[in-house]
């Protein structure tokens, strides 16, 4: 099972929020620079949707953002060693799915 660090969840916060507003800014930077795709942000959203104690509610009263805090991390940073181990965890986390579901 992933469990986001404070970092990692403020970046897929950044991320979706960027992503759902179509206004590209901070985290789309840092997915451009180390190969971060919408499909690493989707295989996520299960670890993401965790992070929130698996309650979107808990992103205030709309509801359709997460609260962000400000400002982003200077200098940007990618939450994860590389794009290699965050694979790695991905994978990890899929084949032991794979085996709880058989």
């Amino acid at each position: 099972m992933i469990i986001l660090t404070s970092l990692q969840r403020d970046y897929l916060d950044r991320f979706y929020t960027e992503y759902m507003k179509l206004e590209p800014g901070y985290a789309f930077a840092i997915a451009r620079k180390y190969d971060f795709t919408n499909e690493h942000f989707n295989n996520l959203e299960r670890a993401h949707h965790r992070s929130w104690g698996n309650d979107w509610g808990n992103w205030g009263p709309d509801n359709i953002y997460p609260p962000l805090s400000n400002p982003p991390p200077d200098p940007p940073i990618f939450p994860w060693p590389s794009i290699q181990d965050l694979e790695n965890d991905l994978q990890a986390e899929e084949t032991e799915i794979s085996s709880v579901t058989k």
